[in-house]
């Protein structure tokens, strides 16, 4: 499969997409927590809300989505929801400097606008695909599919973790600016979402 060069370089994009996008939601997750306070109760709940808001557009938009998505041109759909979603996390930590809104609300917001531009960005892909390989070949490149969504999830907890050690590092070097593994996990899924083609 991945000797096709056309989705060998769509499988790279939405492998290192998907690795960002898990970040994200660790990222987003542990912003929750800390904004949350101290009492169990509020983190647990906190932490549970950037859940629902990632899940909550599929229950709203689900079966819209792939409806739209097909009346547009899917290349347009996937570009402009990368803009979208990236812009989106790069105003968390902007946000988090500014304190122009509540930094919870901000956070659910971000999340629930995202999971959105990613419900209409997933069909387009999964309509691409066809595309670019022989159909004798659809089953494994679905497969593959698969394995770049969901394989990077464990990935991306070693790396949210491996973000610490890099934010203490740069937070030791400059104080110009806000540095924490939350920024850097969010800078680097702006980043990955260029990355789709």
């Amino acid at each position: 499969m991945l000797s096709i060069k056309p989705f060998r370089r769509l499988w790279i994009a939405l492998t290192l997409s998907s690795l960002g996008d898990w970040l994200s939601l660790l990222a987003v997750s542990a912003l929750a927590y800390d904004l949350a306070g101290h009492g169990q109760a509020a983190q647990s709940a906190a932490v549970g809300g950037v859940w629902l808001t990632s899940l909550l557009p599929a229950l709203i938009l689900g079966p819209l989505a792939g409806a739209v998505a097909d009346r547009f041109d899917r290349r347009m759909t996937m570009i402009v929801g990368d803009v979208i979603r990236a812009a989106l996390y790069l105003s968390i930590p902007l946000n988090l400097s500014l304190h122009v809104v509540n930094q919870l609300t901000w956070a659910y917001t971000v999340q629930f606008l995202a999971s959105c531009a990613s419900l209409f960005w997933t069909p387009a892909k999964d309509a691409t695909i066809p595309n670019l390989v022989p159909s004798n070949e659809l089953e494994q490149a679905n497969q593959y599919n698969l394995l770049a969504t969901f394989g990077t999830a464990p990935i991306a907890g070693l790396v949210f973790g491996l973000l610490a050690v890099i934010s203490r590092g740069l937070g030791s070097i400059t104080s110009m600016f806000r540095t924490d593994q939350v920024d850097l996990a969010l800078f680097f899924n702006a980043a990955t979402s260029w990355c789709r083609p």
